[in-house]
C-alpha cells in the first residue's frame, strides 16, 4: 500500500517478489494485530519528517498520525492529540506538498499492461484489491 512504509517491518520488497505466493516478513517481531495500524490508512498518504518527528497524513480520511521516532521507532503510539500544533503544521505541509504534486502532474500517454503472473504477485502483496 502506498504510504505504509512497508520495508521498515517487512523487509525489502524484492524479498516478497522473489518468493512465489503471499509472504509476510515481520522483522520487528510485532504482534499480527499491529498490522492494522498501517494497513487501514487508505490510498493517498503523505509521510513527513521533522527531526525526530514523523507524520503520516491521509488525504482521503483527512487524518494525521504523529510519532516521536526517538521514543517510538516502531510507530505504535500516535501522539497527534498530545502535539496538536505540530500535527497541524505537518498536515498543512502535507496538503501543500500534495497540491504542488497535483499541480505539476501529467498523465502518461499510454499505460503499459502487465502480465497475469506479475498482476497476481502484486495482488498477493496487497497492491490490487
Amino acid at each position: 500500500e502506498p504510504g505504509v512504509g512497508c520495508e521498515a517491518c517487512h523487509g525489502p520488497g524484492g524479498e516478497h517478489v522473489a518468493v512465489p505466493g503471499p509472504t509476510t516478513i515481520n522483522l520487528l517481531g510485532l504482534p499480527n494485530d499491529s498490522c492494522a495500524n498501517c494497513h487501514i490508512r487508505g490510498d493517498v498518504n503523505v509521510m513527513l519528517r521533522n527531526d525526530q518527528w514523523k507524520g503520516i497524513w491521509n488525504a482521503e480520511l483527512d487524518s494525521l498520525e504523529l510519532y516521536d521516532l526517538r521514543l517510538d521507532y516502531g510507530e505504535l503510539s500516535d501522539i497527534s492529540a498530545e502535539q496538536p500544533q505540530l500535527a497541524r503544521s505537518m498536515r498543512q505541509r502535507g496538503e501543500s506538498w500534495l497540491q504542488d504534486c497535483s499541480d505539476h502532474a501529467t498523465q502518461p500517454e499510454e499505460v503499459e499492461e502487465i502480465d497475469a503472473e506479475t498482476e497476481e504477485r502484486l495482488r498477493a502483496l496487497g497492491y490490487f484489491n
